[in-house]
């Protein structure tokens, strides 16, 4: 600790700090894998990369029999969220919600539907028709479908 307390002096600030972040980035629990999943009677089994994010930044409104879309996502902060965006939609969670505000704030669009966690999540898909969001792996079950996130474009 006499180290820490060292470089925390003036001598060094900037050092103490990479060394703390460094230390809770290396510590801090990794997220849970997580997959896509789906109302049980949406018209989809499969999106490519771009499918997703056109739907979870909310450009696409309606899917292809033309039913409408329900997106729902976890706060930002949520390490899900985080890991969804970066692993399915290849984007961060602040350049998401960036998107989201441009709509809101010009009048576009609007945002998706916020949950606070995971249960209310796979609760609001399985009875919401057209809805769409992310879950755990672990936290799926029949009353959700998971669907597959391709790379290329369809």
């Amino acid at each position: 600790m006499n180290f820490l307390f060292f470089l925390s002096t003036r001598r060094y600030p900037f050092l103490a700090r990479v060394l703390i972040v460094t230390f809770l980035f290396i510590t801090s629990e990794p997220a849970a894998s997580q997959s896509v999943v789906v109302h049980p009677d949406a018209p989809v089994s499969e999106l490519s990369r771009q499918e997703a994010r056109a739907l979870f930044t909310m450009s696409q409104r309606s899917w292809s029999d033309g039913s409408p879309v329900v997106v729902f996502v976890l706060p930002d902060s949520s390490p899900i969220h985080k890991e969804f965006c970066k692993k399915h939609l290849g984007m961060f969670a602040h350049q998401l919600r960036q998107t989201w505000d441009r709509k809101v704030f010009s009048g576009t669009g609007q945002a998706p539907e916020l949950v606070s966690t995971i249960k209310e999540m796979r609760a609001l898909i399985s009875k919401t028709p057209g809805a769409i969001g992310y879950l755990p792996e672990s936290e799926i079950d029949d009353s959700v479908r998971s669907i597959t996130i391709r790379e290329g474009a369809r």
